[in-house]
């Protein structure tokens, strides 16, 4: 049986981009802190009063739930089973009808208890981290308990949090802390380059973290090991970093305190796709929707959407990429059209981020058929990075041997 699968993509021009990202209806307050959308394409946001809620896509806001006090910091996580949890300045809320009814499920201890980032491991456990510890809910935001009993006084602040399957990673001082067993148990991994105030786990396992000076990639298996700055040249700004997000698709973001925004799906090449917020206040938060491919941001001047958010630098203006056969036992055909001579390169990773195969071409304008050879490979999924000029995608490649 043949396989076939066609990619159709547009590639705007940059002077479109102003056009692409669009400005939403709300909230009403501007500072907008934190974003997230449940199964269901709900988009919630918190703002320092409370919780606004959109059903539409940001056309139109309201707010089931409004904060007593203003809060000064907010960030918020769709547990396993749908509920909303959300943090600020004095405590934990959770909400498991869309913010219709919301509940406060932990409160803070005194003012310097403070929220930093939550995490959802592969058993639905949700981490929160604190200035007091780290804690854990198996109810999803429900009850919380003390996650780090055995750590020593002094190291319980817990500045940045990131879980995936049952492998927990905790930033406390200069430290990184790793759980093997969903949390029960703490043993020292590393010490990163610089402390850290957001911590997120790749696909393949690696560890990145957000710093106010740069972005860092840990692929280590031990302790110790290198960190290695994910910014360069390409990057050209002095501002601040301000958040790091990844994507269903492999693509992750980088804000700055500039309102730029940055993306990458190697974590080699960076593109700016967005400078137009450029001198406001900072990008928060990128997330997607990936039933209809909407990604939205959280700024100082409220919420941002963008459908498309591709190259915005490319010179073609349509692109066809074939890849077949998929799942293949040996080999493939990757076809594509260029409207401009261009360098192009395909790379096939593993689901280590390896790199196995790299293909490095300049080719002319037109048609073409890019035989690809994987018999040496097992059976297995693998990465496929496609880069043609500024346009970049990627694809799962299935090997049945």
């Amino acid at each position: 049986m043949k396989y076939l699968f066609l990619l159709s993509f547009l590639v705007f021009a940059a002077s479109a981009s102003a056009q692409i990202w669009q400005q939403t209806a709300g909230p009403v307050e501007d500072n907008v802190f934190d974003l997230c959308i449940d199964s269901n394409g709900m988009l919630f946001a918190m703002t320092p009063m409370g919780l606004n809620r959109s059903t539409n896509g940001g056309d139109h806001w309201t707010r089931p739930f409004t904060f007593s006090v203003a809060t000064s910091r907010a960030s918020m996580i769709v547990a396993q089973n749908g509920n909303i949890v959300f943090a600020c300045d004095s405590g934990i809320y959770v909400t498991t009808d869309g913010g219709e009814t919301v509940r406060k499920t932990y409160v803070a201890g005194s003012i310097t208890d403070k929220h930093f980032q939550f995490a959802i491991s592969g058993s639905g456990r949700i981490f929160t981290a604190r200035t007091t510890g780290t804690f854990c809910s198996d109810d999803h935001g429900l009850t919380w308990r003390k996650a780090d009993k055995d750590i020593p006084i002094h190291l319980l602040a817990t500045y940045g949090i990131a879980a995936s399957h049952d492998s927990v990673f905790s930033v406390r001082e200069s430290r990184l802390y790793m759980s093997t067993n969903n949390g029960e148990d703490w043993p020292l991994f590393g010490s990163p380059v610089y402390q850290g105030f957001r911590l997120t786990i790749l696909r393949d396992g690696s560890r990145v973290m957000l710093t106010s000076a740069g972005v860092y990639l840990n692929r280590g298996e031990t302790i110790g090991g290198h960190w290695e700055s994910l910014t360069n040249a390409q990057i050209n700004s002095t501002a601040e970093f301000t958040s790091f997000d990844k994507m269903h698709d492999g693509r992750v973001f980088v804000g700055m305190s500039n309102g730029r925004i940055y993306t990458s799906i190697d974590l080699v090449d960076w593109e700016l796709i967005y400078s137009g917020l450029e001198g406001s206040k900072a990008v928060k938060r990128v997330v997607s929707y990936r039933k209809d491919n909407t990604y939205y941001v959280a700024t100082g001047l409220g919420v941002f959407k963008n459908r498309y958010p591709l190259s915005v630098n490319a010179t073609q203006s349509r692109n066809f990429l074939q890849l077949f056969p998929n799942p293949l036992t040996s080999s493939a055909i990757i076809s594509f059209s260029l409207d401009a001579p261009s360098e192009v390169v395909m790379r096939i990773a593993d689901h280590l981020g390896r790199y196995l195969i790299t293909e490095n071409l300049r080719l002319s304008e037109g048609q073409h058929d890019v035989p690809i050879d994987m018999q040496q490979l097992p059976s297995g999924s693998y990465l496929l990075t496609f880069r043609a000029g500024s346009y970049r995608e990627t694809r799962v490649i299935v090997v049945v041997k």
